[in-house]
């Protein structure tokens, strides 16, 4: 079922590739699939191609710091909250903060 998923999702992109919400469910799926590579470079594109789609922020954040790469993360993590803070998306702010506090209160 997964791979059928992943097929479709795939193909939907082919017709509409700049669909951000279409590259956040690919990203979503490599990560359901464990491919942490693949989802941190669609996270990582859909944040350059569409950096007001605030929710990629909390998940790239997220990844980045599962992968032990801490300091990008924070950094990921500031510029997410700018645009959240800019944009008035509280939400995605509160919840980008407490996972900027928690990566850095690691260090």
């Amino acid at each position: 079922m997964s791979n059928n998923r992943l097929d479709q999702i795939k193909a939907m992109l082919l017709e509409n590739p700049e669909d951000s919400f279409l590259n956040f469910a690919l990203a979503k799926e490599h990560e359901y699939r464990s491919d942490n590579e693949a989802a941190l470079g669609v996270y990582q594109k859909l944040a350059e191609t569409d950096p007001n789609y605030t929710g990629t922020y909390y998940h790239l954040v997220k990844l980045l710091s599962t992968e032990g790469r801490d300091t990008e993360a924070i950094e990921c993590a500031d510029k997410g909250l700018e645009i959240c803070k800019m944009l008035g998306d509280k939400h995605a702010f509160g919840e980008l903060s407490q996972l900027r506090w928690e990566i850095s209160d690691d260090e």
